[in-house]
């Protein structure tokens, strides 16, 4: 008589990974604002940095380092709205 086959571990890391990587994606969309700074006096384009809002008139500027990988990836996926635009003022 074969022995039932135990289950192993490999699916269901796979698919709690799966689970956390999604709320991980899902948070930094959710949260993120590209904001533009502006130097004082300069006439370059301005900064575009990540503001992360986690409601309305509060935000988490900690977070800057939990995002940094997504942020990263962002950056590569979608420049036109990490760079700076000339004719913003």
């Amino acid at each position: 008589m074969t022995s039932p086959r135990k289950p192993g571990v490999v699916l269901p890391g796979a698919v709690a990974l799966t689970v956390l990587l999604g709320l991980y994606v899902g948070a930094y969309y959710a949260m993120v604002e590209p904001t533009a700074t502006y130097a004082k006096g300069v006439l370059f384009p301005p900064n575009i940095i990540p503001v992360y809002r986690v409601k309305a008139n509060w935000y988490l500027d900690e977070a800057g380092w939990v995002f940094a990988p997504i942020h990263w990836l962002d950056r590569r996926l979608r420049p036109e709205i990490w760079e700076p635009d000339w004719q913003d003022p």
